[in-house]
């Protein structure tokens, strides 16, 4: 069975917060999953994963962190090829249009974005923190689902 690795950065906690609740989802499906901050992650491992999801919230003028995540981010975009993804994170002002050009990247290096992004407006709400959830066991069946036909 394929793993799945969650990557995340967060200023706050907020994006941790839903990186907890995806993890919790992904557990509650039965499918192997590896949650980990960014800095504890090495690119590399993305290669031996069924399915990657990247948590970061917006900084700055909508842009990925740019001291821990954009670097990791970098380096892991060579791995994307052909790998299901899904992302997430929140922000604080704007509209969380840097989810849009986050996407436009992986898709430019073969990734395969199988929903749509998760932006959360500041701190999530039990609401919020349920659909990160429910997201979670959406990837992780979709995960089950691609190894039975790979199988």
């Amino acid at each position: 069975m394929k793993k799945i690795q969650i990557v995340y950065w967060t200023a706050t906690g907020n994006t941790e917060m839903l990186a907890k609740a995806f993890y919790k989802g992904i557990k509650q499906e039965g499918v192997d999953v590896k949650l980990q901050y960014v800095a504890d992650a090495q690119p590399e491992q993305a290669k031996a994963m069924g399915g990657l999801i990247f948590g970061c919230p917006a900084q700055g003028t909508e842009e990925l962190d740019e001291t821990e995540f954009e670097p990791y981010f970098e380096k892991v975009l060579p791995y994307l090829n052909n790998k299901p993804i899904a992302l997430f994170g929140s922000y604080g002002w704007g509209l969380g249009e840097y989810q849009a050009v986050w996407k436009k990247r992986i898709e430019a290096f073969g990734g395969i974005l199988v929903m749509e992004p998760l932006a959360i407006f500041e701190v999530p709400t039990q609401e919020d923190l349920q659909k990160a959830h429910d997201l979670g066991q959406q990837f992780a069946q979709m995960i089950l689902a691609i190894d039975n036909v790979v199988e």
